[in-house]
């Protein structure tokens, strides 16, 4: 019913932005994948929304690539927490290619870095010295980007904005470090949740202020 409902939004009522609750640095590189390419393998989809990887009776993925294919649909991720190295690799190079390669930005040590969150997810964690260095690298590099964006505003801040959402992964994993010996995960999982929901919701604003005023957007989450 959910994704039945999604395509008559989507084809009827002129809704052309959906959100999901994953990262946007996985659902760009979802949205990237399927748009250039005819055939869709399960791998593709293991980086894109949640509701791909749902039993629904209506199979939901070539309906978005046909649509975001034909430029009438584009989607947004509200989420902090990334799948896999993979979809940051992209957003690597896509800052590589705004910042034209600058190796004293992006240089070996930054992306060894980011390479070793493979596969971290709300359980796992990172010791201080890690995050330490590869939250002050992000922050140069968002500060780089911020002297830099007047040749494309939007496109900067795009990118800067999936920054931040490393940036908070990344002090989240530092924080789940404290609960590596905690006995109750309940209090792992508040704690997670509580992070996640507040990210989730700067994404929104930011997302409706700044990036799509005036679109209509079903938010899925």
């Amino acid at each position: 019913v959910m994704s039945q409902m999604m395509r008559f939004l989507i084809d009827s009522m002129g809704f052309n932005v959906v959100a999901f609750d994953n990262s946007n640095v996985d659902i760009n590189y979802f949205q990237n994948k399927i748009s250039q390419t005819d055939s869709i393998k399960s791998f593709d989809t293991y980086f894109g929304p949640n509701i791909l990887n749902t039993s629904y009776g209506f199979n939901i993925t070539p309906f978005l690539q046909t649509r975001i294919k034909e430029k009438k649909l584009e989607l947004f991720g509200l989420d902090f927490q990334l799948r896999l190295d993979s979809a940051v690799n992209n957003l690597l190079k896509e800052t590589c290619n705004f910042l034209q390669c600058n190796d004293s930005v992006i240089d070996r040590t930054f992306v060894s870095l980011l390479r070793n969150l493979y596969q971290f997810g709300n359980r796992s964690f990172l010791v201080d010295s890690y995050a330490k260095i590869l939250l002050e690298e992000i922050d140069f590099l968002i500060a780089t980007m911020n002297k830099t964006f007047s040749q494309n505003v939007i496109e900067a801040q795009v990118i800067i904005r999936q920054w931040t959402n490393v940036k908070y992964f990344v002090t989240w994993l530092n924080r789940r470090f404290s609960f590596v010996n905690e006995a109750d995960d309940i209090k792992v999982t508040a704690s997670y949740l509580a992070a996640r929901d507040s990210a989730m919701a700067e994404n929104l604003v930011w997302m409706l202020n700044f990036l799509y005023p005036k679109e209509k957007i079903i938010i899925n989450v």
